[in-house]
C-alpha cells in the first residue's frame, strides 16, 4: 500500500516540474506577422502613339487636252505697194515662147537703200521648161550694179555676175531688190534670161528712164497690199517668202 502512493507521489512530482500549468511569470509575446512589401510595381513603359499617317492625296490626271487645229489664215498685211507710174512691159528677144505682155516690170525705191523692181504676169513661170533668171542694171552710160540671182533650181546656170535679193510672192509676182542705189541716174535694165545650149542668152528685156517720181516700198515683208485692178480677180494682197 505504501509503495503505491510513493508511486502517484512522483508521477505528481514529475508532472509539477515539466510547468504544464495555465499560466507563466513570463509570458510568450507572440510576435507580430511578418508583413512582405507589396511587390515593386514597374511602370508600364510609355508607349508612343504611332503617328498619325496622312493619307496621300488622290492625284486626278489631268484631263488630255486636244490640242485645237491650226488655222491657217492669211497673215495681216505688213506692206503697201502703191499704184506705180513705172511699169513696163519686158519685151521677147531670140526667144518664139515668149510673147511680149507675159510679164510686166514696176520700179521703186527705197528710202535710203536701192532701187527695188516687182516682176508680175504668168511669164516668169518659164519658157519652154527653162528655169528664167532675173536679171538688173543701170547704163550710166556704161552697165553698172549688174546682178542675176536665182528665183528657183536651176535658174541663172552659167551666169558669172553677182547676185542680189528676190522674193518670190504669190499671184505670180516676185520682188526683187536690185544692186543699184537708188540715188543712180541713168537708164535701168530688167531682164528674165537664160542661157541657151547654143551659148547665146535668151529672154525678155526692158529698160525705163529714172526719174524722180519712183513710188517707194519697203522690202523684205511677209506681205503686201497692192493697188486696186492689179489681178483680174480682184485679189488685192500677195504673201511672200522670206527674202
Amino acid at each position: 500500500m505504501k509503495r503505491r502512493l510513493s508511486v502517484v507521489l512522483s508521477l505528481v512530482l514529475v508532472l509539477a516540474s515539466c510547468g504544464g500549468g495555465e499560466s507563466s511569470d513570463d509570458p510568450t509575446t507572440t510576435a507580430a506577422p511578418t508583413t512582405t512589401a507589396a511587390p515593386t510595381t514597374t511602370a508600364a513603359p510609355t508607349t508612343t502613339a504611332a503617328p498619325t499617317t496622312t493619307a496621300a492625296p488622290t492625284t486626278t490626271a489631268a484631263p488630255t487636252t486636244t490640242a485645237a487645229p491650226t488655222t491657217t489664215t492669211q497673215p495681216a498685211a505688213e506692206g503697201t505697194i502703191p499704184d506705180p507710174t513705172t511699169g513696163v512691159t519686158l519685151v521677147p528677144f531670140d526667144d518664139e515662147n515668149i510673147t511680149a505682155g507675159d510679164v510686166f516690170l514696176y520700179w521703186f525705191r527705197e528710202d535710203g537703200g536701192n532701187y527695188v523692181v516687182m516682176y508680175a504676169g504668168p511669164g516668169i513661170a518659164g519658157s519652154a521648161g527653162q528655169a528664167l533668171c532675173p536679171g538688173n542694171s543701170i547704163a550710166t552710160p556704161s552697165f553698172e550694179f549688174i546682178s542675176n540671182t536665182p528665183v528657183e533650181d536651176g535658174s541663172c546656170e552659167g551666169f558669172t555676175t553677182a547676185t542680189a535679193s528676190v522674193q518670190v510672192c504669190s499671184g505670180d509676182v516676185w520682188l526683187y531688190r536690185t544692186a543699184i542705189p537708188a540715188d543712180t541716174q541713168g537708164t535701168l535694165f530688167g531682164s528674165l534670161e537664160w542661157n541657151a545650149a547654143d551659148g547665146s542668152i535668151k529672154g525678155l528685156t526692158s529698160q525705163f528712164e529714172t526719174t524722180n517720181d519712183f513710188p517707194t516700198i519697203e522690202y523684205g515683208l511677209s506681205s503686201y497690199t497692192l493697188w486696186e485692178g492689179f489681178t483680174s480677180d480682184g485679189s488685192t494682197m500677195i504673201t511672200c517668202s522670206a527674202p
